[in-house]
């Protein structure tokens, strides 16, 4: 089953703590573009589909195709 709402509240959230603790170190402008990728059709439809909540979904989706 696709999650894609709590999907998008992960990225989102990841997102944020990213660029925070970018600015931290006073490069929060390029912590902006970070993991824009994650918002494309095949990405987030792939991610969304595996999404498990507090594991990857890139490795969910690993294991069930059985490449590890």
């Amino acid at each position: 089953m696709s999650h894609p709402f709590k999907h998008l509240k992960t990225v989102n959230k990841h997102r944020f703590l990213v660029f925070t603790n970018g600015c931290h170190l006073g490069i929060g402008f390029h912590c902006l573009f970070h993991d824009l990728s994650k918002f494309s059709p095949t990405e987030f439809n792939k991610s969304s589909k595996y999404y498990q909540g507090v594991m990857s979904p890139v490795y969910a989706e690993r294991l069930s195709n059985g490449y590890f």
